[in-house]
């Protein structure tokens, strides 16, 4: 039998107020566990995008295509791999400067770089080199072309390689 009266208001009372003390709580739970998810360890999560549209930090996502293009073109181009020394090792594109990532002093290496030159930016699949990009936006980098499949877009192209 549910109370009537000043008895229900008073479960209510207690409700709203129990409701109140634990939403801090539940929203902070929710917050922390999405922020746990690191969709680096995820490495088949490629992020796709259309291929020359710019991303919101002036950024331009480019698929292989439009990537070996910039290569061949464009001299001056740097292209930073920003996956780990092993993968690496495993095999890059041609020149590439490794600078990982998931290393503390990612940024500070980054801050080493030239600005003012153009960058093609990757990693596996796409996912670290996105998370990476408020790193070059903070910066101030001129020019960022975003290999938005990654090593792995790169290899399936038939493009080139070397270990």
């Amino acid at each position: 039998m549910t109370p009537s009266g000043p008895a229900r208001k008073l479960q209510l009372r207690g409700y709203t107020e129990f409701m109140k003390s634990i939403l801090p709580h539940v929203l902070l739970s929710a917050l922390f566990l999405t922020s746990c998810f690191d969709s680096s360890d995820s490495e088949e999560t490629n992020v796709s995008a259309e291929a020359g549209a710019a991303s919101e930090i002036g950024i331009v996502d480019v698929d292989a295509e439009k990537a070996a293009a910039l290569v061949s073109e464009k001299p001056e181009l740097v292209i930073l791999d920003v996956r780990t020394p092993e993968e690496f090792a495993e095999g890059h594109l041609a020149g590439a400067v490794n600078i990982d990532f998931k290393e503390a002093d990612f940024a500070a290496k980054v801050g080493e770089l030239d600005p003012e030159k153009p960058y093609l930016l990757h990693c596996r699949s796409g996912s670290r080199s996105r998370q990476s990009m408020p790193v070059f936006e903070g910066l101030n980098f001129s020019e960022i072309y975003h290999l938005n499949t990654g090593y792995l877009g790169w290899t399936e192209a038939g493009k080139p390689v070397e270990k």
